[in-house]
């Protein structure tokens, strides 16, 4: 009944047991994960060995073999990102006689934690680059999505509004220094109406 997506596995790493909310996962997951490891089926988990979710499962089977205590890591596939923690069950001879694996789904908060990165890299450089003096730079907007991708354009709208006001005034102060004080400028809005 744990939210959780959890399996089980025993010493020899077969799974013996996996929970609703990992079936759930796995079968949201499952036709990404098919991109790397096409012989996945997520209502065919138990009974499997662990190495059902690896690429290389001799990787996977020397850390198993090593484990101390609890392990975390990730599988990735068909650009999926499952992050896990396995925590192992010793019997009195420090052999592992069962692992219980936690794992989440981690694929929309990396491309989320990706994408802001992107996003506060751009704005920082743009910012730099302002102060360097050149008021051209902007949020390259590539590759990003959604909000990130709103954000950049926003960021960028605001900064060419700034430039844009800019010339309006020089374009005005130019034309009285040319004598012709009947030049128009339009009424800014808001807090900018100070310049009027």
């Amino acid at each position: 009944s744990l939210s959780t997506p959890i399996i089980m596995a025993d010493g020899d790493m077969i799974i013996r047991f996996v929970n609703p909310a990992a079936t759930k996962m796995f079968k949201a997951a499952e036709s990404a994960l098919k991109v790397d490891l096409p012989h996945f089926d997520a209502s065919d988990i138990e009974g499997r060995s662990m190495d059902y979710f690896h690429k290389d499962p001799s990787h996977q089977r020397a850390i198993m073999k090593n484990m101390s205590g609890p392990h975390n890591g990730n599988i990735r596939a068909g650009g999926k990102t499952l992050a896990f923690c396995a925590t192992p069950k010793f019997d009195d001879k420090k052999n592992i006689v069962s692992v219980c694996v936690e794992l989440e789904d981690r694929t929309e908060a990396i491309t989320y934690q990706e994408q802001l990165d992107v996003l506060l890299n751009g704005i920082s450089d743009m910012a730099r680059k302002q102060e360097e003096g050149i008021i051209s730079a902007r949020v390259d907007p590539d590759g990003l999505d959604g909000a990130f991708s709103d954000v950049a354009n926003l960021t960028n709208k605001m900064v060419f509004g700034h430039i844009a006001t800019k010339k309006k005034i020089l374009a005005c102060m130019t034309a009285f220094a040319e004598g012709d004080f009947d030049h128009h400028v339009e009424q800014f809005s808001g807090e900018r109406g100070f310049i009027n």
